[in-house]
């Protein structure tokens, strides 16, 4: 047995005494445990789907139960506040709820379980915030590589047909993040960065990570496969490859600093600058050239600076783990 193993294996022991673990986790084999945490989402999902729709045609009186098309349509008055409504419902039973209760269900200690009862001290919060910014140039040349992906000739309809879904999903994000004043930019900020940083790092770190790294035996293999998981649930192709990298970081950090408060800031500062860009873009305060910095050779110097001080903190960040100076 490997020193990475043997570290890995009494540092779940140690986990499991401080968690205070119930007999579900410690006795039942991971692969039925991420069974249960699938059908918890299948539960979450169909009863929050219902109540985000419900809400919807209630307050904007869309007809959406016997045309779901209606939704499709965002110039249809009402349409985009609806959206936000069955969202928020749909994070909370796909993501947030799953979670909550899966926690609770492992151990006494749910919060600890989660690895949300230890608060970052300040070094690990401007790492996880200034990686995250300064990642940026690098994260949108990733995207832009990814997108100039070409399928063989017999593969033509599928690179077309995800090319289509790509976007409808552009569009639908922009008409989505479109905000007339200050309040609408607070309820953006509070639905696609706030609610998705929460919900999905405590699912996707908080939990499937957990569990994989348990079956796996190897808290490397569990973080990217947890990263893989992650962006593909996205559904966006042509964005998988920077949302895999984004997924893989987040899972770093939440290893090394040993709290989810870290990656949750981080996700929530990556998600919180995308959404201030655009309404500054939407109100001309700034460039649109703002939210492609990294997409263009032009862009050379940004990336070379944003790779350095990307690497830079990310190796910061690794050695206080090392050091156990948190």
């Amino acid at each position: 047995m490997n020193p990475e193993s043997v570290n890995e294996i009494s540092s779940q022991q140690r986990d499991a005494a401080s968690h205070e673990e119930t007999a579900f986790h410690t006795e039942v084999h991971p692969a039925m445990r991420i069974v249960v945490l699938l059908g918890l989402v299948l539960l979450g999902t169909a009863i929050f789907s219902i109540l985000g729709i419900v809400l919807a045609v209630f307050l904007y009186h869309l007809n959406i139960i016997a045309n779901p098309n209606v939704l499709s349509d965002t110039s249809v008055p009402g349409v985009i506040p609806a959206l936000k409504i069955i969202q928020t419902a749909s994070a909370l039973g796909i993501f947030v709820l799953p979670a909550l209760v899966f926690a609770r269900m492992s151990a006494k200690r749910p919060l600890a379980f989660l690895g949300l009862d230890k608060i970052p001290k300040p070094a690990w919060i401007a790492l996880a915030v200034f990686t995250m910014l300064f990642a940026g140039p690098l994260i949108n040349l990733m995207g832009e590589l990814n997108s100039r992906m070409n399928f063989p000739e017999s593969l033509a309809g599928v690179q077309h047909w995800m090319l289509d879904k790509e976007n409808e999903a552009a569009k639908l994000t922009t008409e989505f993040l479109k905000a007339d004043g200050p309040s609408g930019l607070v309820v953006n900020l509070l639905i696609v960065a706030l609610l998705a940083a929460l919900g999905e790092e405590l699912f996707f770190r908080g939990v499937l990570q957990k569990l994989l790294s348990r079956w796996m035996n190897s808290r490397h293999l569990a973080i990217w496969v947890t990263a893989i998981v992650f962006s593909a649930i996205h559904m966006q192709f042509f964005g998988f490859l920077p949302r895999l990298a984004i997924g893989a970081l987040l899972g770093y950090l939440y290893v090394w600093s040993g709290s989810l408060w870290v990656p949750i800031l981080a996700h929530f500062t990556n998600n919180a600058f995308a959404v201030i860009v655009t309404y500054l873009i939407q109100h001309k305060t700034i460039s649109s050239q703002a939210e492609t910095v990294g997409n263009s050779k032009e862009d050379l110097v940004y990336i070379l600076v944003s790779l350095f001080l990307t690497t830079a903190l990310i190796f910061v960040s690794w050695k206080f783990r090392k050091k156990q100076e948190f």
